[in-house]
């Protein structure tokens, strides 16, 4: 038996389904979640990723106005932190932006170079030698996506801390 999972968004929603294929044919396992129908597919990306899935496919119109996709889990959580939808963590699960020195910086934490810039989720973090490496993943990317970067430790950065 083989797992596979589809988007479909409708008039009213957007939903993941997980559906289980056999011999016999295919049926529903689980509805992994639905959230208000997105405006625009790339809003529908942004959900799928905020819930850990990621389009293996393109977007197909299907009967009825529907429009579907397969879709598998992507690897963006890091220390429990999805890289998506990052600027709605600010004043949520994570605190407010503010200058943290580099040591100080958590795996989880939001970073930016400045305010009101992309932010990136910290997924891996190393003090050598008076510098502080980072493993950094922007707004809907995957660990492979990564960019990792050397600060010194006393460098000032902004950060939202994990809460």
């Amino acid at each position: 038996m083989s797992i596979i999972a589809n988007a479909t968004i409708t008039g009213t929603e957007i939903t993941v389904v997980l559906s289980a294929a056999t011999s016999a044919g295919t049926f529903n396992v689980a509805a992994s979640f639905s959230e208000a129908r997105p405006a625009s597919l790339s809003d529908a990306d942004e959900a799928l990723f905020a819930h850990g899935f990621g389009r293996v496919r393109a977007w197909d119109l299907g009967e009825n106005g529907t429009v579907t996709a397969a879709v598998a889990s992507v690897d963006n959580l890091f220390n429990g932190v999805r890289a998506a939808r990052l600027d709605a963590m600010i004043g949520q699960t994570h605190g407010e932006l503010e200058l943290i020195l580099a040591r100080e910086i958590n795996d989880g934490d939001l970073i930016t170079s400045e305010p009101g810039c992309p932010l990136a989720v910290v997924a891996g973090s190393r003090y050598e030698s008076g510098t502080m490496r980072l493993h950094m993943v922007g707004e809907c990317k995957v660990w492979d996506e990564r960019h990792t970067t050397t600060f010194p430790a006393d460098r000032p950065l902004w950060v939202a801390r994990k809460r």
